[in-house]
């Protein structure tokens, strides 16, 4: 299958400049550096197969890798998904008369107000509210927990609905970094979808996917039937069928890690081979 390179410009990645840039850390190089877990990886490419929003967040520090994050995992979107990335202030949203919802995913750099390119306000709540219209999104934040970002989301000036977070689907990777003798050691903490629950504050479910033990430097994943069920119904498949294609793709990431392979575009030509 032919797959289209990835460029962004320069100031997807918070810095001056709109030449265009390809990224080049891809999931492979991310589950050997052990920032995320083979199980995580496959869960998460299936959703994101899946036109799953997806928000990479950090803490308050800078460089915890959210970006890098959200890059490698945007691998995983289908070979006719174009990538739109949102202008901050200057977002005129002009991208809708051309761009069919089905095939788009809008990129917004940061959720903030604290750079002109990122994006916050109205703007924000608008590319949230586009996924009532069958786009998808993905971006990054900074927050310490679902509570959090959800509070962040639902107060002025974005002020959205609880209801209308929920609806989105959206999942939510937190990592964080630490220092080590050895170096900087980056981790996925957590993985949580926000989902509609009419017992929830607003209508908001929040569901805790993946949690990473610092003890062990493991990731204990969920298992309930309940979960896979919930996940099965949103994405419109029985719960055999989204287990076997999970299962299906972190088969095939096995592969990938042994085979070698590098290059950004090289993983993402073969990871859009999974039929979604």
């Amino acid at each position: 299958m032919s797959v289209a390179p990835v460029l962004f410009p320069r100031y997807w990645w918070g810095v001056a400049g709109d030449d265009l840039v390809a990224p080049t850390i891809s999931v492979v190089d991310l589950i050997q550096q052990h920032v995320l877990s083979l199980d995580i990886a496959a869960l998460v490419g299936t959703l994101v197969g899946h036109r799953s929003p997806l928000i990479s967040v950090g803490g308050y520090q800078r460089h915890t890798g959210k970006t890098t994050l959200l890059n490698a995992l945007l691998g995983f979107a289908s070979a006719d998904t174009t990538f739109v990335v949102t202008k901050g202030n200057a977002e005129r949203f002009e991208f809708l008369d051309a761009s069919p919802p089905e095939r788009t995913c809008v990129l917004v750099g940061e959720f903030s107000d604290h750079m002109p390119r990122y994006l916050w306000g109205q703007r924000a709540a608008r590319v949230v509210r586009l996924v009532e219209q069958g786009y998808t999104f993905a971006g990054t934040m900074h927050a310490h927990s679902v509570d959090d970002l959800v509070e962040q989301f639902v107060a002025a000036p974005v002020s959205l609905e609880r209801a209308e977070l929920a609806r989105t689907g959206a999942l939510l990777m937190f990592q964080d970094f630490r220092e080590t003798p050895a170096g900087v050691q980056r981790r996925v903490t957590g993985v949580a979808r926000l989902y509609p629950a009419s017992r929830g504050p607003g209508g908001l479910g929040a569901k805790s996917l993946a949690v990473w033990d610092p003890r062990d430097d493991t990731w204990n994943l969920f298992s309930s039937d309940e979960t896979w069920d919930e996940l099965a119904r949103w994405a419109g498949l029985s719960a055999a069928a989204l287990r076997s294609q999970t299962e299906a793709r972190r088969e095939a990431l096995v592969g990938l890690v042994e085979s070698g392979i590098e290059g950004y575009d090289r993983v993402r030509a073969a990871l859009v081979e999974f039929p979604a």
